[in-house]
């Protein structure tokens, strides 16, 4: 968002109450949502994302390299200014897959505070998988009995498994975390990525998801009613591609529906375009050029283990959780304090 824009938004929200922020660090992206609250749900009126490659070399060397926390915490200030523009009640910024693994993650977390004012919380994967399972129930089918939710990020993938009630609550199963990304796998297999890679990262990821979900749960899986759920940068861009996107626009991704034989399609078509040609194409870039190939790959794996056809794309995940839940914090405070002050009386 301009920083035009932003002066605009601010003055329609002004009189709305205070606003709420979010902070997602990832492995690969670090991400911005400022919102308020409204009616039915909450008005986003500022985001700010940036790919920092924060995770690049950490398999490797086990530790944050100098460049990339350079970036971050450049990316980390701007965040911070955007936050300061707005009247901002509460600030949630929670890292990931990189900061709990990088063996100078609590140094990089300390320089982040010392540098920018911010104070991130390292969470687990149990975390993420609630704050983006809160964000995505509501794209689940209506006609599901059971849904698959998928997280591939830079450093790892978290997949959730849930089971739909009659009211259409969904209930978490299991969740589980596995330590292969994009920006790993990237890293493990440099450009070209050949065919031959792409298979063994695929079914790898298939085998991986067969032995540690829920075999059950696996076993019972209707791909006639039964989807997944993709909420990342490699099912968004995907996505995007597939419907010939000049610009990416996220009232026409957020919601969307991919099958898996369109997966397959746009990836042999990805593939066919080369690093060079994925960096000018729209809604790829130079910034995720050589990561969305292991992202298909990785997709296709999930596919293959659950034996489901389609995909809802989400184009909301970590971010819109936390704010659900600081929002929904407010609320609940200001109806504690109005029902205080009522008894007092």
């Amino acid at each position: 968002m301009s920083w035009a824009a932003a002066t605009c938004a601010e003055r329609a929200f002004a009189s709305r109450g205070r606003a709420v922020a979010a902070i997602d660090l990832g492995t690969n992206n670090c991400r911005l949502m400022i919102a308020k609250r409204r009616k039915s749900g909450f008005a986003v009126v500022a985001t700010f994302s940036r790919i920092v490659r924060l995770g690049e070399g950490l398999v490797a060397t086990g530790r944050l390299a100098e460049g990339a926390m350079d970036r971050t915490v450049d990316a980390l200030k701007e965040c911070a200014e955007i936050i300061a523009r707005w009247d901002v009640a509460s600030v949630r910024a929670v890292a990931t897959e990189a900061c709990r693994s990088a063996g100078n993650g609590a140094a990089f977390l300390e320089r982040v505070r010392r540098e920018t004012g911010l104070r991130l919380e390292v969470i687990g994967p149990a975390e993420e998988a609630r704050l983006a399972l809160i964000s995505c129930s509501p794209l689940i089918s209506r006609r599901a009995g059971r849904a698959v939710l998928f997280d591939i990020g830079g450093g790892s993938t978290e997949i959730s498994f849930l089971e739909v009630g009659h009211d259409h609550e969904p209930e978490l199963c299991k969740t589980i975390s596995l330590p292969v990304g994009v920006v790993r796998v990237a890293e493990a297999h440099p450009v070209p990525f050949t065919v031959e890679a792409y298979r063994k990262v695929r079914a790898d990821m298939a085998a991986a998801v067969r032995e540690q979900g829920p075999r059950s749960f696996l076993a019972a899986l209707d791909p006639a009613n039964d989807h997944l759920i993709g909420t990342s940068g490699t099912a968004t861009s995907l996505a995007a591609f597939h419907k010939g996107l000049k610009r990416y626009r996220r009232r026409e991704i957020d919601g969307s529906w991919l099958g898996s034989e369109e997966i397959a399609a746009a990836a042999k078509a990805l593939r066919s375009l080369g690093q060079e040609g994925r960096a000018e194409t729209p809604c790829v870039g130079s910034g995720r050029a050589d990561l969305i190939m292991p992202g298909c790959a990785l997709l296709e794996g999930i596919l293959e283990a659950t034996g489901l056809r389609n995909v809802r794309v989400a184009d909301r995940g970590l971010r819109e959780g936390v704010v659900t839940e600081l929002l929904a914090e407010r609320s609940a405070a200001r109806h504690a304090a109005a029902a205080a002050a009522l008894s007092a009386e």
